[in-house]
């Protein structure tokens, strides 16, 4: 579709104008084009220095793709790269947050890969490989803008869930269910307001001193109730996407595909945690 790149910029100028930082700006001032390619089709590009690092990703690349592509029902649409960097730097600055903390970013058309998680985690780089393909898979078929007006327990929850686990490794299902029998969980709205949601908000009350623990519960939690609404109904989870990819709102996709508010399923949610250990 001829509109489609410019609804892209546009959606992406928007969301410029929402967010604070430089992260994005920095990012389309870095991107990976002048970066060299594993292959020829530049599907895998990396930062001089980086080439294990990118031979590595593609070995699972093609895996990883096709679990996402299982759970969210259709093939990739736009074409997206991967970029594997080898200093923190130059990842912060190309990703779209500005930040080297996380370990992997979907941006626009592209996956960014932590130095670090090569360096200190390489027997995480499936999990956070897939995870970030879950939301690259969600942008190669939906402008940004539209993106971030799902709200991000959903999508978070679905890169969790495609993921087995990615973006939540630090805190296990049991765990979860413990802190959801306390009381401790995360919101789950079905809008995301005017201006969109870019993260997942923690916990409120769960006492973690380390910020990852505080988002892996966040995770967890959400990549449980992805499963939980996905296995209730498979056709209802089907037709929840079917209605994000057709455009409509997802407050609208999820009421037309389940008649219920996330908030109701929820509690059905957390009331089938009973019968589980």
């Amino acid at each position: 579709m001829l509109l489609r790149p410019f609804v892209r910029l546009a959606s992406l100028a928007l969301g410029m104008s929402l967010l604070a930082g430089c992260g994005p700006a920095s990012a389309l001032l870095h991107a990976p084009d002048t970066l060299p390619c594993l292959r020829r089709d530049c599907r895998i590009r990396y930062e001089p220095g980086a080439r294990a690092y990118a031979e590595a990703v593609e070995k699972i690349l093609p895996n990883a793709m096709a679990q996402v592509e299982a759970l969210q029902e259709r093939p990739f649409g736009d074409k997206f790269v991967v970029v594997a960097y080898a200093e923190e730097g130059a990842y912060a600055a190309a990703n779209g947050r500005g930040s080297a903390m996380p370990s992997g970013v979907a941006f626009m058309d592209r996956v960014s890969l932590s130095p670090r998680l090569w360096r200190d985690e390489p027997k995480q780089l499936v999990p956070y490989l897939t995870h970030e393909l879950s939301h690259a898979h969600l942008l190669s078929r939906l402008s940004s803008f539209a993106m971030v007006r799902i709200p991000p327990w959903f999508t978070e929850g679905l890169a969790v869930l495609a993921s087995d686990g990615g973006g939540a490794q630090r805190v296990g299902a049991a765990e979860a269910r413990q802190a959801i029998r306390a009381g401790l969980t995360i919101e789950t709205p079905e809008s995301t307001g005017a201006l969109g949601a870019f993260s997942l908000p923690f916990v409120k009350n769960f006492p973690a001193d380390d910020p990852r623990r505080q988002a892996h519960m966040a995770y967890r939690q959400a990549g449980m109730f992805v499963a939980f609404l996905r296995d209730r109904d498979r056709r209802a989870f089907t037709a929840l996407l079917d209605g994000l990819f057709a455009g409509k709102s997802f407050a609208a996709a999820f009421h037309e595909a389940y008649d219920a508010s996330p908030a109701a399923l929820w509690t059905d949610f957390a009331k089938s945690l009973d019968d589980q250990g």
